[in-house]
């Protein structure tokens, strides 16, 4: 099982009334005692032993049940079994070289997990999951926001990173591209207001000073994309 997770071990057998107790040894099976319901366990004295919420310190530990009928003064032990406690993915996520954007550049963010290797990439963008599946991630200045990643290691287990914050970087340039075009390129500025209740119109003239287009953006973010066609 994963730390934290639940499991439960089943003896079955047959005849008179059977009196059950489970035992565990933390030794490698050299010394046994008696489990009392309590803490992660219960069904002690019965067929089931259950775990609820294991540690990870109890991988390990052996089990068996001892099997008596009182009638016939019969006592057993049934094999042991072992429990493995696989620990859940630590998932350490980083940016680099920048955490701060601007039109033009670009980020690589990428997850280092331990203490196994990773079987699945969960990627999440301001709490919702994105469409990634690798253990790195470019961002450009349209993927500003709030990631954290989520892993499923090789043994199924589950861990979520810490958070890492991709920002605007103010800038007074006007970004104009691609340039040359063809009549269709980008316009993205540094708005602080982010425009939501602050539109802005474009006016394009030629080489003459006549008005050849007019155009009103509403972005919503400070570098907002304007998508121009002439």
């Amino acid at each position: 099982v994963c730390a934290n997770d639940n499991t439960s071990f089943t003896v079955s057998a047959d005849g008179n009334p059977i009196v059950y107790q489970w035992q565990v040894s933390t030794d490698g099976g050299n010394n046994w005692n008696n489990v009392s319901n309590g803490g992660v366990y219960s069904g002690a004295t019965t067929s089931t032993l259950n775990l609820t919420g294991v540690a990870a310190s109890y991988n390990g530990y052996k089990y068996r049940c001892v099997l008596s009928v009182n009638a016939c003064s019969s006592t057993v032990n049934s094999a042991a079994a072992t429990l493995t406690v696989n620990p859940n993915p630590t998932i350490n996520l980083t940016a680099g070289p920048l955490t701060s954007l601007f039109p033009g550049l670009h980020t690589t963010l990428s997850a280092a997990v331990s203490p196994n290797p990773a079987a699945n990439y969960v990627w999440f963008l301001n709490g919702n999951a994105i469409a990634n599946t690798g253990a790195t991630l470019q961002v450009d200045i349209d993927g500003l926001g709030e990631y954290a990643v989520g892993v499923i290691d090789v043994n199924g287990c589950i861990g979520l990173s810490n958070t890492v914050t991709i920002s605007d970087s103010s800038n007074n340039s006007l970004f104009i591209y691609p340039n040359p075009n063809t009549g269709l390129f980008q316009v993205r500025y540094y708005e602080k207001q982010k425009g939501i209740s602050n539109p802005r119109v474009m006016n394009i003239f030629d080489a003459k000073g006549s008005r050849v287009h007019q155009q009103q953006f509403i972005t919503n973010n400070p570098f907002g994309r304007m998508d121009v066609n002439v």
